[in-house]
């Protein structure tokens, strides 16, 4: 639902030299939606099992020296590129903090999650901290834990991997009826996460 805008702030914020798509079996517009922006290159990658394989393939793809990669789930702020480059001379890969949105805004309350595992759903990173172990990412497991498996790779290869705090960016959340919806209790934000969703 939320597509369209968020590609309009990608646009805005960072300066695109190609917008790499993975369609890893895209069941709604998004691929007629994005068509209409320019410089896309969309990959069809509907014969590969996993998100892993998928963004190991777009990695590959990457011809510049530095690239971001977005959840499509994301808004990005004002100021946001601004504020990432800024850290390219300390970090190989990186990325900054959530806040998730929900008709609401809140920052991400699970400060444990914050606190040991990487920041994902934008990050910007050297393609050069790839160059060895992204072959190593076969068709096979990686899902929702692409965050620990990048970072492995970066800082298997001697880069350097960081978290940096002076942005972030909006995950949006929509409510769906699914077996991994969260529902928002009260406007203290304390979210519902079943267990189900946390085993996932």
């Amino acid at each position: 639902e939320l597509w369209e805008e968020n590609l309009k702030s990608i646009y805005r914020e960072i300066p695109v030299n190609r917008l790499l798509i993975s369609d890893g079996g895209c069941i709604d517009n998004s691929i007629e939606i994005i068509k209409k922006f320019p410089r896309v290159e969309i990959f069809n990658h509907r014969q590969y099992k996993t998100l892993g394989f998928c963004l190991r393939k777009l990695i590959e793809s990457v011809e510049a020296e530095w690239f971001v990669y977005l959840h499509s789930d994301v808004y990005i702020p004002s100021g946001w590129f601004d504020s990432m480059i800024q850290h390219q001379s300390r970090f190989d890969w990186f990325g900054c903090p959530q806040r998730i949105t929900s008709m609401v805004e809140y920052h991400n309350v699970d400060k444990m999650f914050d606190e040991v595992r990487p920041y994902a759903g934008s990050q910007m990173g050297r393609k050069e901290a790839f160059l060895n172990g992204i072959e190593k990412i076969d068709d096979d497991f990686v899902y929702r834990q692409e965050d620990y498996v990048l970072v492995s790779i970066v800082e298997n290869n001697g880069f350097r991997h960081g978290k940096v705090e002076d942005t972030f960016h909006y995950h949006q959340v929509m409510h769906k009826e699914s077996p991994w919806s969260r529902k928002i209790n009260r406007v203290s934000v304390d979210v519902d996460w079943s267990r189900n969703e946390m085993v996932r």
